[in-house]
């Protein structure tokens, strides 16, 4: 089922890799937002063509903080982002330590 832009049409897609998902989660958190990570909406896990996709928000940061769809997510991530919460320090561990190292020295949530 086509979920992707059915709720916000106007958010760019983007291919999931680990150095793309990486560095949106360190533009957020530059700007004092906090990443958050949606996998469906009422039951419905988001995809599009036939490849699943997740719902990265960019939440607080005084509107700052942009969100996007990224797809082509693999089942095993989001089978683990549905049974634990989608907390972006999990999906930190995938990031090349640059990228970590800049995600952890950002500044805390506005």
């Amino acid at each position: 089922m086509e979920r992707v832009g059915l709720l916000e049409p106007k958010l760019q897609v983007k291919r999931w890799t680990p150095e793309e998902v990486c560095r949106w989660m360190a533009d957020v958190r530059k700007v004092g937002g906090i990443p958050m990570f949606k996998t469906k909406y009422a039951g419905v896990r988001f995809s599009k063509d036939g490849e699943y996709c997740v719902l990265a928000i960019g939440w607080g940061a005084r509107g700052k903080a942009k969100s996007v769809w990224f797809c082509g997510v693999p089942e095993e991530v989001i089978k683990d982002m549905e049974e634990k919460p989608a907390d972006f320090l999990r999906v930190l561990k995938m990031c090349p330590l640059e990228i970590r190292k800049e995600i952890e020295e950002a500044p805390p949530p506005l």
